[in-house]
């Protein structure tokens, strides 16, 4: 890596890469790996791409230092989960596995986000739309109607009726906003600060939030489970590594109980089932007698089923967020179609 040092100029100032940037540099890296080129070789190569130069250099400034390449990723603020992979990948001395596994999963993560942002554009731009129409509607056309009527001395009970749900719905569509705004910009300033017992029973006391973080949280265990076992650990030094893996907080967490109570005495199958934060499909798998490849087969594919599990549940609420958004705006936009038009008629029928 001496070509580095003595390179033409490079831009030292680190820019965080985006995770498509994230996933192209690594996807080339994983295809030179491929074909047999050694880590520091790799880097050398595509060295000579200039967007990744400041990028290379730190990972190379990093390895020469010792430290492990997920050290080196997370001094330049790659993505987490591909941090994760790629730690307990170095554990099974496979780092090419763990690559190609991270870069699944996160390509994986950026098509739901994808479609999540198509999927809620268009009921975004109705809802913006329909609250400047019941802005106009409620401070100007009504005001005006109540003028007209109180000119005719007349009144007109549906008008006052069209008021109050127009009132109750530009409200609550204040609030809503409102609340969603301030949970964002909460969770965006606090996020690092809430502790881990708060967040444990926030997962535990939402259903449906519950009912994924139990199917993610047993896809991410069996998928480091699996890949543990594969290099020969014990399954006590499988949940020992995963344990010590302070980034994956709740993992940890929960391995570190899981070996306590197995230091107890208790069976690590009648722990999984029992499990608050795991399906109970893990523990059955373990009750089976398994030799440990048969364990690492098994827990293999019960990460894939998950993982289709994970994608139909995203995929299903998205499918539900605009027909739910059409129906409201529509019916409300009838409501106040009718509010405008029967007071008219009304008003034309006295004179």
């Amino acid at each position: 890596m001496a070509l580095l040092r003595h390179s033409l100029m490079i831009n030292n100032t680190r820019k965080k890469l985006s995770l498509d940037q994230q996933l192209l540099f690594l996807s080339r890296l994983v295809h030179l790996l491929e074909q047999n080129y050694a880590l520091k070789d790799a880097l050398v190569l595509l060295y000579g791409q200039s967007k990744w130069q400041s990028i290379i250099q730190t990972l190379d400034d990093q390895l020469n230092l010792g430290n492990r390449i997920d050290q080196a990723l997370a001094e330049l603020s790659f993505n987490s989960k591909i941090i994760t992979f790629i730690y307990f990948s170095l554990h099974h001395g496979n780092l090419l596995e763990g690559l190609r596994k991270s870069i699944t999963i996160v390509q994986q993560q950026l098509k739901l986000e994808a479609t999540l942002k198509k999927t809620i554009q268009y009921p975004i731009v109705l809802f913006s739309s329909f609250f400047a129409i019941l802005f106009f509607v409620y401070f100007y056309i009504y005001p005006n109607f109540i003028k007209l009527y109180q000119t005719s001395g007349t009144s007109s009970p549906v008008l006052l009726i069209a008021m109050t749900t127009v009132q109750i719905i530009f409200l609550m569509t204040i609030l809503t906003t409102t609340f969603i705004l301030a949970g964002l910009i909460i969770w965006l300033c606090f996020r690092k600060k809430i502790t881990l017992s708060f967040k444990l029973t926030l997962l535990q006391k939402i259903p449906q939030v519950k009912n994924f973080t139990r199917k993610y949280m047993s896809f991410i265990f069996s998928v480091h489970l699996s890949s543990l076992l594969e290099a020969g650990f014990s399954m006590k030094k499988c949940l020992t590594t995963m344990a010590t893996y302070r980034k994956s907080s709740i993992l940890s967490f929960y391995c570190e109980q899981l070996l306590t109570e197995l230091d107890n005495g208790l069976p690590l199958e009648t722990l999984l089932i029992n499990h608050p934060l795991f399906q109970n499909e893990l523990g059955y798998i373990f009750t089976r007698n398994h030799t440990q490849q048969l364990l690492k087969r098994d827990l293999t594919s019960f990460s894939h089923f998950l993982m289709d599990d994970l994608i139909r549940i995203v995929q299903k609420l998205m499918q539900w967020i605009q027909p739910l958004a059409f129906i409201f705006i529509a019916i409300s936009i009838i409501l106040i179609y009718l509010s405008i038009l029967v007071p008219m008629l009304q008003l034309i029928q006295n004179y």
